[in-house]
């Protein structure tokens, strides 16, 4: 819907994260740094519970930054910014796709009147054909099947461009999460999506950066996340307890093996793991953006199967047929 003429626009996600990190580091505890924010609510434990302009997945990174915040008193604005960053990334992907799905998608509209176009043209070449097409039983049967194959183009185009706009996300594993309990506990229950991998990435800095070590980063995270993927990375931290080697508690990870790559030098040499945890948040940020280029370069392709398939041949329903059955007709009628 468009913003009326003259009206200031609303507010985005990563306005909120900045001004809520801004608050934070000028002292405001998290709990107010929210309330200040218009649109953005906590629940009574203080965890973000909406925010103007963030999707599902984020809101539900917020929250589970704010449980492990609780949890291990890990300073609130390193972590809240972490998020951001991760908000601000997906921001730009959503505007570089916008941009990239603009050409496709206005295909599918240009489609969507080709049939229409062909029945114009027929009329103009002869007006009997609009006669012979709403006024006779074979006109009928001819726009019930040239309507059918319209709806089906045109539905299977809009479909094109949806899985497409789909693709690009990033990688959400198949956890369905817990919902927050009191005092910091999972995130997710009902339905809300797994956490975006770079911020459940960016979690497990801002858990190290607290002052804990591997292993209590790794359960911190897990215990934040909840869902899926905090039941990986719980039992990661259950098979390192019972004495297994790193590479085999990281071995059935799926998603979540690039952060067990990350922090292993950390693990066998107690090296920083800071630069590792950064190069995986954005190498996963770089493998959502090659996923976009290259879905957005397919649809425009894959659009040809709905043009040859069902609008073309609607085309010919309502224009090529009718011309000749008309023309036949007068042929035989001389």
């Amino acid at each position: 819907m468009r913003r009326p003429r003259g009206e200031p626009a609303a507010p985005d996600a990563g306005e909120c994260l900045a001004a809520v990190v801004a608050a934070v580091h000028a002292g405001a505890t998290p709990r107010a740094a929210w309330e200040e924010w218009p649109g953005a609510t906590v629940d009574a434990d203080g965890h973000p519970q909406t925010l103007p302009g963030a999707d599902a997945q984020v809101t539900a990174a917020l929250r589970a930054a704010s449980c492990l915040v609780v949890r291990t008193g890990a300073p609130a604005a390193p972590v809240w910014e972490a998020i951001a960053r991760v908000q601000r990334d997906r921001d730009e992907l959503a505007v570089r796709l916008e941009a990239a799905l603009a050409g496709p998608r206005a295909s599918a509209r240009m489609l969507r009147l080709l049939p229409l176009a062909g029945l114009g043209l027929a009329t103009l070449v002869d007006t009997s054909v609009l006669r012979f097409m709403v006024a006779t039983p074979g006109g009928w049967v001819l726009l019930g099947l040239a309507a059918l194959l319209w709806w089906a183009g045109q539905r299977w185009s809009e479909a094109l461009v949806a899985r497409a706009a789909a693709s690009v996300t990033e990688d959400g594993g198949d956890g369905d999460g817990g919902s927050a309990s009191e005092g910091g506990g999972r995130v997710g229950d009902g339905g809300v999506p797994p956490l975006p991998l770079s911020a459940v990435i960016a979690l497990c800095a801002g858990a190290i950066a607290a002052g804990l070590d591997v292993r209590g980063a790794v359960q911190a995270t897990g215990r934040a996340v909840g869902g899926g993927d905090g039941q990986v990375l719980d039992a990661v931290v259950a098979q390192l307890d019972a004495g297994r080697s790193w590479e085999d508690a990281w071995r059935t990870s799926g998603r979540l093996a690039v952060l067990g790559r990350a922090l292993a030098g950390s693990w066998r040499r107690g090296s920083p793991p800071q630069a590792a945890l950064d190069a995986a948040r954005e190498g996963a940020h770089r493998r959502t953006t090659v996923r976009m280029e290259r879905a957005s370069a397919q649809v425009g392709a894959m659009l040809t199967l709905p043009l040859t398939l069902c609008l073309l041949p609607a085309f010919v329903l309502v224009s090529i047929v009718p011309l000749v059955v008309v023309l036949a007709a007068g042929v035989l009628a001389a």
